[in-house]
């Protein structure tokens, strides 16, 4: 069917004007490249004078000429010999005037040039003068890579086109993306000369995601010889975008807001509170800005109560954008708070159980003290337990209007505590008459001896 086309373009090309021809005539293209294990085309268009009957045999022969070697001339195809046909043949109809010629699998030995010859049964043969030169490379030139625009707004489209040049039109290169974002489109063209041209492009919506990105084309044949092309840098414009990071935290210091920014030319930032816009360090604010990149970040520090509501706004040459900024406490500052509430508690706490347990042992009322007694043997008398009383100071503390009498409350009315009454037995070394009615509870015997 691709014989067919290329056969029907070649006519187009000329080969009407030839029907009725009165001259020799071929048209052949001066010169010609492929790539080694490709193949190549020689498109050629002949005339001869006069006309011959219908079903008149034509011959086509190709030789290949070289003025540096003997003889010069050196068949390598014949219509009407299968010898000469082991990587060659004819393309389109000899009947129609077309002689053209598909060589496969190029070596470096098919770099010649090449002339044209025809053989017409029972009329004429004929030589034509005109020769193509044919170049056989190592490898492709590589393909042109060009794009609609490397600087594009975003959201606009753009499109990528990959070309390259070839003269294999039965088997032509193919070319293929490093990166594909959109819709591909490929279309195979005929150029003139024999040249012909693959064409592959796509189109895209521009995002800043493909900002700074490149493209590579890659041209691929059939017999495996390739190339390549990387194309320029997208330069994707858009306006200012804040992101969620942006924030005011509140420390120990006052307030702290952070404000990042994304945008193509880079973005200023602004600073905006309730009575005030700020661009710069002073009255109470510390402002700090720097830029990476395509990233702006701004940070703004001052006192709580002149801070109020903050608003971040940005702009560059493609728009604006504003965002009033979330505000959070730091946790450093709750566990401070937290760390000192802690201590004030358990210092308030400590306090009162020491003045608590001062209170019972020293300062108690009369109905909680200590009213035990034991016998001192080196001084013989009763001993209070606490208040270190002698018998003396006993007595002092029994009413004198009681007169000793045993059992009756006024004996007790000055003593310090309530005691129960019982009777002490002293031992046999104690005067004799020393016993009398104790205002003590009866001890424990193991107190009794405690301090001995």
């Amino acid at each position: 069917m691709f014989q067919d086309v290329l056969t029907i373009l070649l006519l187009l090309q000329g080969v009407l004007p030839f029907t009725m021809s009165t001259r020799w005539d071929a048209i052949i293209p001066k010169h010609l490249s492929t790539v080694k294990k490709s193949c190549v085309v020689i498109p050629c268009l002949f005339s001869y004078p006069g006309s011959v009957k219908t079903g008149t045999n034509f011959a086509a022969l190709w030789f290949q000429v070289a003025e540096d070697r003997y003889p010069k001339e050196t068949l390598f195809f014949h219509s009407e010999n299968r010898l000469y046909q082991k990587r060659a043949s004819l393309v389109g109809d000899m009947y129609i005037k077309n002689c053209s010629l598909w060589i496969r699998n190029v070596g470096g030995n098919d770099a010649t040039t090449y002339q044209f010859h025809v053989e017409i049964e029972g009329y004429q043969n004929y030589s034509y003068p005109s020769v193509v030169k044919l170049e056989v490379k190592d490898t492709p030139p590589g393909p042109d890579l060009q794009a609609t625009t490397w600087e594009i707004a975003e959201g606009k489209e753009v499109t990528l086109t990959c070309r390259t040049n070839h003269t294999c039109p039965m088997n032509p290169p193919s070319l293929e993306w490093s990166v594909s974002l959109g819709f591909e489109q490929k279309d195979h063209l005929e150029m003139r000369d024999g040249i012909w041209q693959v064409v592959s492009s796509q189109t895209f919506t521009a995002s800043r995601l493909h900002q700074g990105m490149s493209f590579t084309c890659t041209e691929k044949h059939d017999g495996g010889a390739n190339s390549q092309r990387t194309g320029g840098h997208l330069n994707i414009v858009y306006k200012p975008d804040i992101t969620p990071e942006s924030h005011c935290r509140l420390n120990l210091n006052g307030v702290e807001c952070q404000c990042v920014v994304h945008a193509n030319p880079p973005a200023s930032i602004i600073w905006r509170l309730p009575e005030r816009n700020i661009t710069q360090s002073g009255e109470g604010f510390v402002l700090n800005s720097s830029s990476t990149g395509h990233v702006t970040q701004s940070i703004l520090k001052g006192s709580v109560p002149s801070m109020g509501e903050v608003w971040c706004y940005s702009i560059n040459e493609e728009g604006t954008a504003g965002m009033a900024l979330p505000l959070y406490l730091d946790v450093t500052m709750y566990l401070l708070i937290f760390g000192a509430s802690a201590g004030v508690l358990g210092l308030g706490v400590t306090v009162a159980l020491i003045v608590c347990r001062y209170r019972r042992t020293s300062t108690g009322s009369p109905d909680t003290k200590d009213c035990s007694v034991y016998k001192d043997p080196k001084k013989k008398t009763i001993v209070n337990s606490v208040y270190g009383l002698g018998m003396e100071e006993l007595h002092s503390h029994v009413s004198p209007n009681a007169a000793h009498t045993s059992g009756t409350e006024e004996m007790y009315a000055n003593f310090p505590c309530r005691p129960m009454m019982h009777k002490v037995e002293l031992s046999s070394a104690e005067p004799a008459g020393s016993g009398y009615q104790s205002v003590f509870p009866p001890p424990e015997p193991d107190s009794i001896y405690a301090n001995f």
